[in-house]
């Protein structure tokens, strides 16, 4: 029995202002200059057969535009975008017209455990009201080298993201800082559903359900979480990074084939109002977190 999505927080950025733009490959180069010189609240209309422009204009958005995503089905290649820069008093927003109606999936098989269907990196930014997901896409040819990892007990094999969302820090792309994912949902990850690395991130109402289907078979080989932190590299050649200051509250965590919340090297961390619960191995883990 599945409980009720929590209610849609707010208040983490302002409202769109006017209509929304829609792109095209017709009218990349227009649209892109005026997301360049666009005042906070702006709004772009991207759709399934638009989303591949996506990075090119995230990475060149003023502080505060809106990237509305329609209802649909999102099949996307493991996309990376890096440098999205918004400010703390405007961030930049990626955001469903409709709460859980934008659903990401996995076009093809997308590099094992650390493949993610989304990387993202930057600062001030937010996603919201997002749904990310591997379900319903299904493979019978057992000679296909893109499903011989995630074999089901019934011989189909399921189309998995190793990883639903990154947000991720690096030597060569610098640290995330004050990223926020918000109403989203993640169902049906191979492994960790989201994995985020850097600073002031935090993770407010959604919803985390069946997820680590990895586990289904291999329950003694590996422990993936749910969502959380993992150490990261700053510089190379340097010590490892603790993550600052993450924040998960109001979220819904369970029925997932491992564990839940997973804080790790992490200081200044905040675990509050959460339903988490029928997670395997343990619902909340602790390490090297305070």
């Amino acid at each position: 029995v599945y409980p009720d999505a929590p209610a849609a927080v707010t208040g983490y950025y302002e409202p769109g202002i006017g209509e929304p733009i829609a792109v095209s490959d017709d009218n990349l180069g227009s649209v892109r200059s005026q997301v360049r010189n666009a005042q906070p609240g702006a709004q772009i209309l991207l759709t399934p057969e638009t989303i591949h422009l996506m990075p090119t204009l995230l990475t060149v958005a003023a502080p505060g535009v809106h990237f509305v995503l329609s209802p649909g089905r999102y099949d996307v290649e493991r996309m990376s975008i890096r440098g999205i820069s918004g400010t703390e008093d405007h961030p930049i927003v990626i955001r469903a017209l409709e709460r859980g109606e934008a659903i990401f999936m996995p076009s093809d098989w997308t590099g094992g455990a650390h493949g993610a269907i989304l990387d993202l990196k930057g600062h001030h930014f937010v996603i919201d009201g997002l749904h990310f997901s591997s379900e319903a896409s299904y493979e019978t040819d057992s000679s296909s080298p893109h499903y011989k990892s995630a074999r089901f007990s019934d011989g189909h094999y399921r189309l998995e993201a190793g990883r639903l969302l990154n947000i991720s820090s690096s030597p060569n792309a610098g640290v995330s800082h004050h990223v926020s994912v918000i109403n989203s949902f993640f169902t049906n990850s191979w492994r960790h559903a989201l994995v985020a690395q850097g600073n002031d991130l935090t993770f407010d109402s959604n919803v985390f359900r069946d997820n680590l289907n990895y586990n289904f078979e291999h329950t003694r080989a590996s422990w993936p979480f749910v969502v959380g932190n993992w150490w990261y590299y700053a510089e190379e050649g340097q010590p490892s990074q603790v993550n600052m200051r993450p924040v998960f509250i109001n979220n819904q965590v369970y029925h997932n084939h491992g564990e839940g919340i997973h804080s790790v090297y992490s200081d200044g961390t905040v675990i509050r109002n959460n339903y988490v619960a029928d997670n395997l191995f343990v619902n909340i883990a602790l390490n090297m977190t305070r």
